[in-house]
């Protein structure tokens, strides 16, 4: 568990054969296959309206890799705040959320990020990984927070690291960043034990602190991820069991937990603020909260599963409908326009043939009926009979 001065990833590490989960120096093995979260979010649905273009999401975290064929041309360059001791360190979990996030499409592979036209601004502040690891102490974690909000373009950051106690320095930071209207999303953490300890959990910083949007975790059930932290701080849940995330290098592996729950929340708000540019960030978070969808319910739930479609598309209760696009001006088209000149000339010949028609049958029939009354009478004149 956190102490007060420290700093760990909020995730739980699920191994798989082609690469250790703490440590991913070599390469993961490429999957092909579209993973469930991206089925059960539907990107697809929402990229017609926004892809995150414009929208620089800061990753406070580890290091990302630029260079993973995934992200190459999304990562800006890294903001290094470990000591400068420390080696360049092998540590994914920097890479793989921002992978949630940015992920670009490749021919053969199913997984996408969620805004995959977003750029990441990477913010180096921990390596440390169950307790192993370099990490900053929190005056420096609160200046990284600070100063990554200060690059032109940041309008969302992505915290899936935890304090387990409230530092003055960081709260402040991070006030200061929603006031500068970007919208904080932070994991929530993984330190819910199990059901038997009382439903809530203490809080887990800075995702209680106030305007910080605090993520949950669940699997492709809709349970909640046993180890997602429960309480009032939650306020919606997202994906995070068994995700798919890319690896340093090359290829992909699987993990759980909060931190990988986060940035799903964090690309969802990279949307709307494509979408809906003049949105302030407490909009943004609200429109998150708003369209969540229903999900078991409970305080470690929040208010439901993060959609990013209703986020980016659903017009809420007071505010202005949005105005319909102009209808283009219609384009002339002279042989048409002719054509259509001609069918109405030739329309109006058929229907005065068509009338006149009508009256020469008329004209017959009636003709016809005397003649065949008068030659019937022998052309005399008749008188009814008086009435007496």
């Amino acid at each position: 568990m956190a102490s007060a001065l420290g700093i760990v990833a909020a995730t739980v590490f699920v191994p798989t054969p082609a690469v250790s989960a703490a440590l991913a120096c070599e390469a993961g093995r490429v999957v092909t296959e579209v993973p469930w979260a991206q089925r059960m979010l539907a990107p697809e649905r929402v990229w017609t309206h926004a892809t995150g273009r414009g929208v620089t999401v800061a990753v406070i975290d580890s290091a990302v890799d630029g260079n993973h064929r995934q992200l190459r041309g999304r990562v800006e360059k890294l903001m290094d705040y470990l000591p400068p001791a420390s080696p360049a360190s092998c540590v994914a979990h920097g890479t793989e959320v921002s992978s949630i996030i940015a992920a670009q499409r490749v021919s053969g592979v199913g997984f996408r990020g969620l805004a995959p036209d977003a750029k990441i601004l990477p913010v180096r502040v921990s390596d440390r990984i169950e307790g192993n690891g370099a990490t900053v102490d929190p005056p420096t974690f609160a200046r990284a927070i600070r100063e990554a909000a200060a690059r032109p373009g940041v309008r969302v950051m992505n915290i899936s690291l935890v304090l387990s106690t409230d530092d003055p320095l960081v709260r402040a930071a991070i006030a200061d960043v929603v006031a500068a209207d970007i919208v904080v999303v932070a994991a929530v953490g993984n330190n819910h034990a199990n059901d038997d300890t009382p439903f809530t959990d203490p809080p887990s910083f800075p995702a209680a602190y106030p305007g910080v949007l605090g993520v949950g975790a669940i699997a492709e059930t809709g349970e909640l991820l046993p180890q997602s932290q429960v309480g009032s701080y939650v306020d919606v849940v997202a994906p995070g069991a068994d995700i798919l995330v890319a690896t340093p290098i090359e290829g992909h592996t699987v993990e759980s937990g909060t931190s990988f729950a986060a940035p799903f929340v964090a690309a969802t708000a990279a949307l709307i603020r494509e979408e809906r540019p003049t949105a302030t960030a407490s909009q943004v978070v609200s429109r998150i909260i708003a369209t969540a969808n229903p999900s078991r319910g409970g305080p470690g739930y929040g208010t439901g599963i993060v959609d990013p479609y209703r986020a980016v598309t659903e017009v809420l209760a007071g505010e202005d409908p949005e105005a319909l696009p102009e209808a283009p001006a219609p384009v002339v088209d002279p042989a048409a326009e002719r054509r259509e000149a001609r069918w109405r000339e030739l329309g109006g010949i058929s229907l005065a043939l068509f009338g006149i028609g009508i009256g020469l049958v008329i004209a017959i029939v009636v003709g016809t009926s005397v003649y065949r009354r008068g030659t019937s009478r022998g052309w005399r004149a008749t008188r009814a009979p008086r009435t007496p």
